[in-house]
Parts: structure tokens; C-alpha cells; sequence
């Protein structure tokens, strides 16, 4: 579960291992997630997030659907041999689990050999299932009155996908292996119409969302773009570039704001688009790849997208859950979770979120807080500096905020309170001690003036040694955000207004940052530097090397030098923190003692060495 009040992870739920895909069954407020190891479903309480039971199916589950009339759960699954090697002639089922009893009451076999289910749609309008079987080019119908299939229909290569259009009662089936999009009518169970949308192999079809406003389906396409298909004519509309570099993994449908939000594997991580105009009305870089796992809670406005991979220097986390608000386009807050989270679930009745972290084995709470409007706005700056080199804004969890020509930008925060950091350009500083400060959000927007004005600024930079080049350290100042170097070097900030700024470094793994002081190394992770003029931080990293000593009886202090470093202890151990190599150490005289070693080498090479004893005899 994760607080509301600082974000953070206080609880997950174990869930075997990986749990690939999530239903919610809004009659029971249950979570139901498929684990695809166990072969199982597993039935989660969203009142006391506990573990109610755990499904055996016999079979591996790779989608799920809920169906709110009868209330029944389908999970579409293949055998547990399905995945191994030169296997043939298998086939698919269709388990289905009323949510009164918690257990399979019919397992309906696919009846095509070979069927894997990818993806399900339910049609409320006539009661039916729809199984996409990706490798039988077929889609299946059920009734889910007598739970037997009414129909199977075929459709076009490797149907992925599947989604149900309201306005029209019809089913749009995006076919991965022939580029196209097959409309089945549920009044009679057939294609109505076949869309292609491109000869190019990677026009492939990867996401489906209906805009019931417009009456328009949007596909996600591996070419870059989005095909916007027309209800009425069955044709493609218009066809939306996203950039070259999107590559779409999912999207979702945000129904009061009526935008698309397209996550992308690599590229800009999220592309907005508004299905008012047809176009791309923003992206947002959510610093990493996402996996397609993606969710629209309507009470708070948020968007929820699952992110694997982290790139610096963004601050965002591996395996995370991002939230965005649907009002600024701007990410409100990032949550760690468990690694590879792919299925998400909202329980729209407590703003809950259910996240699968298919490698941990583990399901993730989260709670939706809403968020507030927080603004940010300058004064002072000339329009043609402001125009040319803007200003910006280091806000607590979202990273760098510019505002390149503008003179004010806002973003969503749930309550709490968040540090912040304002630079502008070269030689305009702040000037109403609005540097750096924190701004509080209590359940109402918030509005902060900067004043610029012209005047020298200074940097602050840190200068590292010890690292190893495929090692990364970070530094913070005030601290809202990080910049990190995964080389060695130096890291600076900029046009940073005259004053007294706290800092905090971030270590290598297994590392210990020394600072500088006068002509004297000693162990710093955080301080304070005021500057008055551009100043560089000397940091060194090194490993804590312990030096133990036996001998020595009643009250006594007794020294280590290496490496220019001098450590003092009145207790058995001395700890020096020494860069990687092989260091002289000198042991200082103790009166009426001798030493053994006097001096000698430790080396230390990627880790801290087995500690040096040292023996005093009188």
C-alpha cells in the first residue's frame, strides 16, 4: 500500500509470481490478478487489501474480464506445456469464476487447437464474451447466460487486441499480423468490416481505445502513429504522427478531458493527444521505458503509467508508478513498486490502484490522492531574455520544470509540502527570497510570485574522484532533485542566486563520499555552502577500509594514516575511507606500546577489504 502523505510504498501484497494481467469487480470491490507462474487467479479485498483466496485453474492466464451483469470473472488461459519448445496441438480455455463463490465453475475449452488468448472484450449490450486467439486468426464469442460459445468468428492475422464500441454495439479486433482492424457486429456475430491500415510491416496494431463522443476508435500503431477510425464509415479518418521514436505500448482514454495518453518504450515515454482536434497536444517524459501498464481515475484526474527502466539524470525511479494529472499534463508524483509492474487496476470507489509487478511476484496498493494546481510565476525578466533563455523550477518528485517564454506554469500536487529551487538566466537573480523555499498544498490550489532582477549569480559545482566509470553519484541542491554523473567529472548548477543552500551527495553503491574541508578529508553526505562567488566542492568516494586492534588496555586513543588521511579512535577500530588501489598505512607511536604491522599496504578494489589487524604489545 502507499501513503498518501509522502508517497512511499507501505505495503504490498504477495501474489506468488508473476502476476501478469488485473480485473476489478466493482459488485464485490474485489481485485482479481492473473499470475501467469502459479496458474492461478488470485482474489484480492480491496477493503482490507488482504488476500481472500487464491484460484487454481490448472492453466496459465493471460487476460481477464469482468462482467458486471452476471457477475462473473472470465480468465482466458492455455496449458502450463503451451510455452515449451515444438509444442503443437493444444488448446485454449476459458475459465469462469463467479465472484459469489470464488472458485471455476465451468471451464470452457476454446475448442481451437493452438488458440493463445491475448486479448477479451465483454459486450453488455448482448451479454457476450469476445476472445481474441492469436494464433487460430479467430475471434470467439460466449454467452455469459449459458457460458457455452455462440460463434467463432474469423478475423485477420494475429488478433492482439480487442475492444467494445457502445455507440455502435460492435467489436473492433486489432489484427497484429495483417495490419487491420476487424469490426464485428455483435447483433449477429460476424466482420462487418475489415480497415487495413498499411502494406508497412510495422503499421503492426498494438492498443485499442473508443472515444464514445466522437464515435471514433484510435489504434496504436508500431509505425509512429495512431489510425482514427470512424464508427459510422468503418474507415480511416485521419492518421496521427506520434514522432519516430514512439513506439506504442498502451493507451487509455481520458473521457473528461477527452485526450489520449499513448506510452511509448522508449522516445517521448508519454504522448498526449486531444480527440477534439485529431493531434498531439503535448508529451511528457517519464525518464524510463513503459511497459503499457496504464489506468484513468476519474475521481482524481490522474493518469497512471507503469515505468521498468529509469534514465538519468532523470529522478524517477526503476520500476515505478507515475501519476499525472489529466489538468496540466504534469507528473504529480512517482511511486516505487515492485519490479517489471505491468497489469494496473483502479477500484473507483476508494481512487485505489492495483499495480502486478510481474518479476517481484508481488501486487502494489496504491492510493490516487487528488491533486491542486500549483503556480509558479516570474516578474522582471525582459521578454526577449525570457523568450531566449527562460527560467526554471526544480519542484520535489517531478524533476526540472522550464518555462522558456512564459511567464508562469502550473502543475498538479496532491496535499503535502514540497521544496523547490528557481534559477534564471545568467546575471538575473532572485530577489524577494523566493530561491529556494518549500510551497504547502492543503486541499486548495497554491500561487508563488518570483521577482528577478539583474545581478551577478553564482554556480556550485562538485568534483568528484574514486569513482569508477560505470559507477553513478549524485548531488542535490536544497534538495528538490538530483543531477547525477555516471562518470567521473564534474556536475554543476547554474545562475543559482547568492545565499546559503543545504546539498546532499548520493554515493556509489557501497561507496562513502569524503568532502574537502581547509587541507583535511572527512566523511560529508550533506551540508551547507554559501556562495558569494562560484565555488567547487572537492568530493572524493572511496571504500571504508577497518583497522582493528588488539593489545592496547585501559584509556587510550590510537591513530591510522593513509592516503593523506588520518583516522582516531579511543575505541578498537579505526575506519579510513580509501579510493580504490593498493595505499600505504602508517600506524602512530603509542607510548609504551609497539606496533605490529608499523605500516604495511591494504589494497582495496571495488569493495570494502577484510578488515587489517593491528597488535600492540607493551
Amino acid at each position: 500500500m502507499i501513503s498518501a502523505s509522502n508517497d512511499t510504498v507501505t505495503a504490498s501484497l504477495s501474489s506468488n509470481f508473476l502476476p501478469l494481467a488485473v480485473a476489478y469487480d466493482s459488485g464485490r470491490g474485489e481485485v482479481f490478478v492473473a499470475n501467469y507462474a502459479s496458474s492461478s487467479v488470485e482474489v484480492i479485498s480491496a477493503s482490507t487489501d488482504s488476500l481472500v483466496t487464491s484460484i487454481h485453474l490448472g492453466t496459465i492466464p493471460l487476460a481477464l474480464a469482468f462482467d458486471a451483469s452476471k457477475g462473473e470473472v472470465f480468465a482466458a488461459s492455455v496449458p502450463i506445456f503451451a510455452n515449451y519448445p515444438g509444442t503443437v496441438g493444444y488448446n485454449g480455455t476459458l475459465s469462469v469464476i463467479p465472484e459469489t463463490a470464488n472458485t471455476v465453475a465451468n471451464r470452457i475449452p476454446l475448442g481451437l487447437t493452438g488458440a493463445i488468448s491475448t486479448g477479451i472484450a465483454y459486450d453488455p449490450g448482448v451479454g457476450e464474451i469476445f476472445v481474441t486467439n492469436n494464433h487460430t486468426n479467430s475471434v470467439q464469442a460466449f454467452s455469459d447466460t449459458t457460458n457455452a460459445s455462440v460463434a467463432t468468428i474469423p478475423v485477420g492475422i494475429a488478433p492482439f487486441a480487442a475492444v467494445y464500441d457502445s455507440g455502435r454495439h460492435e467489436i473492433f479486433v486489432a489484427n497484429a499480423g495483417s495490419n487491420s482492424i476487424s469490426v464485428i457486429s455483435d447483433s449477429n456475430d460476424s466482420v462487418a468490416a475489415t480497415i487495413n491500415l498499411g502494406s508497412n510491416y510495422q503499421d503492426t496494431p498494438t492498443a485499442l481505445a473508443y472515444d464514445p463522443s466522437s464515435g471514433e476508435v484510435f489504434v496504436a500503431n508500431e509505425s509512429h502513429n495512431l489510425s482514427v477510425i470512424s464508427d459510422m464509415t468503418n474507415t480511416v479518418v485521419k492518421t496521427i504522427e506520434l514522432g519516430f521514436q514512439v513506439y506504442p505500448v498502451g493507451m487509455v482514454y481520458d473521457s473528461s478531458k477527452g485526450e489520449l495518453f499513448v506510452a511509448s518504450q522508449n522516445g517521448p515515454s508519454l504522448t498526449v493527444v486531444s480527440t477534439r482536434s485529431n493531434s498531439v497536444v503535448g508529451t511528457i517524459d517519464l525518464g524510463g521505458y513503459a511497459t503499457g501498464g496504464m489506468a484513468y481515475d476519474a475521481n482524481s484526474g490522474e493518469i497512471l503509467v507503469n515505468v521498468f527502466i529509469g534514465n538519468f539524470p532523470s529522478n524517477l525511479e526503476d520500476n515505478s508508478t507515475v501519476f499525472i494529472s489529466d489538468s496540466t499534463d504534469q507528473v504529480v508524483a512517482v511511486v516505487r513498486v515492485g519490479d517489471d509492474p505491468v497489469g494496473i487496476a483502479i477500484d473507483p470507489a476508494t481512487s485505489r490502484a492495483y499495480v502486478a509487478n510481474y518479476l517481484g511476484g508481488t501486487i502494489s496498493i496504491l492510493s490516487v490522492p487528488p491533486s491542486y494546481n500549483v503556480t509558479f510565476t516570474e516578474r522582471g525578466l525582459p521578454a526577449r531574455t525570457l523568450d531566449r533563455y527562460g527560467w526554471s523550477v526544480e519542484l520535489e518528485g517531478l524533476g526540472r520544470e522550464f518555462g522558456p517564454g512564459a511567464t508562469s506554469f502550473t502543475t498538479g500536487l496532491p496535499n503535502g509540502t514540497y521544496r523547490f529551487l528557481v534559477t534564471g538566466p545568467r546575471g538575473y537573480r532572485v530577489v524577494n527570497s523566493t530561491a529556494y523555499g518549500a510551497v504547502s498544498v492543503s486541499g486548495g490550489s497554491a500561487n508563488l510570485t518570483v521577482d528577478f532582477s539583474r545581478g551577478a549569480t553564482d554556480s556550485l559545482s562538485f568534483h568528484e574522484s574514486g569513482s569508477t566509470n560505470n559507477s553513478t553519484w549524485c548531488f542535490a541542491v536544497v534538495p528538490p532533485t538530483q543531477w547525477c554523473n555516471n562518470a567521473r567529472g564534474v556536475a554543476s548548477i547554474e545562475n543559482l542566486t547568492p545565499g546559503t543552500y543545504p546539498y546532499a551527495i548520493t554515493t556509489p553503491t557501497g561507496m562513502v563520499a569524503l568532502e574537502k574541508v581547509g587541507s583535511s578529508w572527512i566523511v560529508q553526505s550533506a551540508g551547507n555552502v554559501t556562495l558569494t562567488t562560484s565555488k567547487t566542492v572537492q568530493i572524493r568516494f572511496g571504500y571504508p577500509v577497518s583497522f582493528e586492534e588488539t593489545g592496547l588496555t585501559g584509556v587510550f586513543t590510537w591513530s591510522i594514516t593513509s592516503q593523506g588521511i588520518v583516522g582516531t579512535s579511543s575505541t578498537s577500530t579505526v575506519v579510513l575511507v580509501l579510493t580504490n588501489g593498493n595505499h600505504a598505512f602508517s600506524v602512530h607511536r603509542v607510548v609504551g606500546y609497539r606496533a605490529t604491522p608499523a605500516s604495511g599496504h591494504v589494497l582495496v578494489s571495488g569493495a570494502s577489504p577484510t578488515p587489517v589487524t593491528i597488535r600492540f604489545s607493551a
